[in-house]
């Protein structure tokens, strides 16, 4: 797709019965998978745009699913578990997960994983108060660190509770990025089973729904704020939608974002100026999930995922 073409989707995947919450992409971009609101995932074969698998991962809505590295896979659902499967074992309708992992779901806030001296660390909202958040290995399911947060809390008053999550290293440190809410930011740097606070900023009005370790931050306010790792004072804003968006996602060469409207629209933006790009039109819906391929790859694309059961392809710059 050039600059100034009217771009339209390059095929429709169309398999969930109920709305498409999540999307990400896998073993070398060759499939993606997507959870919906009745449990289930499908795992879909890029070049044949056909489902390679698909089964019921939970017994309520699936929040989120991610993947850890080409051949494994974590899925959260509202029914308190979150489970990693390894897509060797994915050879019936109903697999056995690898591992489960019980949590909180009593907020709608997703996971967050880093890969850390061969470990990964997920990021979790507490099991004792939603306000909070713990960081497991999700493998031998060792609790790292306990109830994020709680130095914060001074009075009843004061409580916020955590609504998205991002967590990846910097240096030789792992980063905790917190959005609340009140609509504040928090960056934390975990050290063993300390962690110590580096800024916290007031970003929006309303919660933020999505972040990243670039810093971009959005919400139902409709506004996508892109501040400075070191110094979140140094910003710039741009207003999205003025029905807000449900998730912000960064393409790996960091030149370009794409967000989920709940207008139903997917925008694209200049990572760097916020500068809008394009307007992907396809869905009836509001769109609840996007997701990039990797880059260097011989096709750009992105994915979305929407209230209306279908996902769309699309290749962009």
């Amino acid at each position: 797709m050039s600059h100034g073409e009217v771009p339209a989707p390059v095929y429709i995947f169309r398999g969930h019965k109920s709305q498409v919450n999540t999307l990400c992409w896998l073993d070398g971009d060759k499939y993606f998978c997507s959870g919906d609101l009745e449990g289930n995932l499908i795992l879909w074969d890029v070049e044949t745009r056909r489902p390679k698998q698909q089964w019921r991962a939970h017994t309520e809505s699936v929040l989120s699913v991610q993947a850890i590295d080409a051949t494994t896979l974590v899925s959260q659902g509202r029914d308190n578990r979150i489970h990693t499967w390894k897509l060797e074992a994915l050879t019936s309708s109903s697999p056995t997960p690898h591992s489960t992992l019980l949590y909180n779901s009593v907020t709608f806030c997703k996971i967050a994983l880093c890969s850390h001296d061969d470990h990964t660390l997920i990021a979790v909202p507490s099991h004792t108060d939603p306000g909070l958040i713990d960081i497991y290995d999700i493998f031998s399911q060792w609790r790292q660190v306990a109830d994020i947060g709680q130095e914060e809390i001074v009075t009843a008053d004061s409580r916020d509770t955590a609504m998205c999550l991002s967590m990846f290293e910097r240096g030789t440190h792992v980063h905790l990025l917190a959005g609340y809410e009140s609509g504040r930011l928090v960056l934390r740097i975990i050290s063993g089973d300390k962690t110590d606070t580096i800024w916290a900023t007031q970003a929006h009005t309303a919660p933020g729904n999505v972040l990243s370790d670039l810093v971009f931050s959005g919400c139902s306010d409709g506004l996508i704020v892109r501040a400075k790792l070191e110094d979140p004072t140094d910003h710039r804003i741009t207003n999205q939608s003025k029905r807000g968006l449900e998730q912000i996602c960064i393409r790996s060469d960091a030149k370009i974002i794409a967000t989920a409207g709940w207008d139903s629209r997917i925008r694209i933006f200049s990572a760097k100026t916020l500068k809008p790009l394009a307007v992907l039109t396809y869905h009836r819906e509001s769109v609840y999930s996007v997701a990039f391929c990797s880059l260097p790859s011989a096709r750009h694309y992105v994915v979305g995922a929407s209230k209306d059961h279908r996902i769309s392809l699309w290749e962009i710059y």
